[in-house]
């Protein structure tokens, strides 16, 4: 792929990431003052429970940002779609049957998670949503594989702006919980025929790409999301777990994305590096990678160092003008998180490398070791307080 082209598609993610962000903080925002922190507490179960959905998509967008771009640089263009006929397959019979067992015991479902039936509709509404999320991500891969880095910034606008305004507008009319789920579910519902629209000439399916091949290769990457999945929500999950009150475990969350809008300078970023590292490792090996790979440290390195550390000194006001003061309590979790933003931008250069290379197995290991890590120190911390 042309270092012109990742470029380019920097910039298009870039600009997504910047209108993105700006929906989810918008969102947040609008959210705290329309939602007490209990209900955000909720919140933040219920959108708990749609990422544990989505592991249902085996990470299989990897493997289509992998072998699509490698595809075409050999001139097999014609052949890239028996890539996504074998990854299809599998990602709509996991997902469909997850989706089936879950709302045929969405009753029990909701009274493990929230302790009653009355929140049974929000998570019906949650998991359909969750099922074209995963076909939106599926989708998103074939076009970062294929360069389109236009069409999927479009896409994620199209999904962040849809979802956030239509959950904002039906909060304010006092769904609750509905109105999230409503929201979510028509966004990605519209991402998904976007994404079919955008994608229907390269919509070649044909058999020859081995299904064994898709699973060897995206297995190793999902063991991978799930220790991240483990890592993003096990704070979550252990504080609602040891019985913290539902409005302390709402302010966390709040103040925990609120961080995460400084990833705007890095997530664009290594979207587009992946196909890119990829192109660079078929065509020159490991010297190949190293330039870009440089460029990536040096870039995120002078931009969130020192913005890490802004956001962490200014944590108490930052909270009160983006939330409110009833979550000032966060201060000292936004402030650890803000100082050390630099963490995850480094962890998903190597996780960007290593899939380039093929050789997803250590990263088993490299999260294994993280996620016990992380868990043992969450737990000690929550328990202690």
């Amino acid at each position: 792929m042309k270092s012109e082209k990742v470029a380019k598609g920097a910039v298009y993610l870039t600009v997504q990431s910047i209108i993105g962000y700006f929906f989810l903080f918008l969102f947040y925002m609008l959210i705290a003052r329309i939602f007490n922190p209990t209900q955000v507490g909720q919140l933040s179960i219920l959108l708990l429970v749609s990422s544990f959905f989505m592991l249902s998509n085996l990470s299989l967008q990897f493997i289509l940002q992998k072998y699509i771009p490698k595809y075409v640089e050999d001139g097999r263009q014609n052949e890239t779609g028996s890539i996504i006929r074998a990854a299809l397959i599998i990602l709509i019979s996991v997902s469909t049957s997850f989706l089936i067992i879950l709302v045929l015991f969405n009753a029990q479902l909701s009274i493990f998670v929230f302790g009653s039936t009355s929140e049974t509709w929000p998570l019906v509404l949650i998991l359909v949503a969750s099922f074209f999320l995963n076909l939106s991500l599926f989708f998103g891969g074939a076009m970062l594989g294929y360069g389109m880095f236009k069409e999927i910034a479009i896409q994620n606008i199209l999904n962040i702006g849809v979802s956030r305004i239509l959950a904002i507008s039906l909060a304010i009319m006092g769904l609750g919980l509905v109105a999230v789920a409503t929201g979510w579910l028509i966004a990605a519902i519209s991402a998904v025929l976007y994404s079919i629209f955008v994608l229907r000439h390269k919509f070649q399916l044909k058999e020859g790409f081995s299904i064994k091949k898709v699973l060897e290769f995206s297995l190793p990457v999902h063991v991978l999301s799930i220790i991240l999945f483990i890592q993003g929500w096990v704070d979550i999950a252990i504080l609602y777990a040891l019985a913290i009150d539902l409005s302390d475990i709402g302010t966390y969350y709040l103040v925990a994305s609120g961080v995460m809008v400084l990833s705007i300078f890095y997530i664009p970023i290594s979207m587009v590096i992946l196909p890119a590292l990829a192109s660079r490792y078929t065509q020159l090996g490991a010297k190949g990678m190293s330039p870009m790979a440089e460029t990536y440290i040096r870039i995120v390195s002078k931009i969130l160092i020192p913005l890490g550390f802004s956001f962490a000194a200014l944590s108490s006001t930052a909270i009160e003008v983006a939330f409110g003061p009833q979550y000032t309590s966060g201060a000292i979790p936004f402030a650890l998180l803000a100082a050390t933003i630099i963490a995850p931008a480094l962890v998903l250069l190597m996780v960007n490398i290593i899939q380039s290379i093929g050789d997803t197995k250590p990263l088993i290991i490299i999260g294994a070791a993280s996620s016990i890590t992380d868990i043992v120190l969450v737990t000690a911390f929550a328990s202690s307080f």
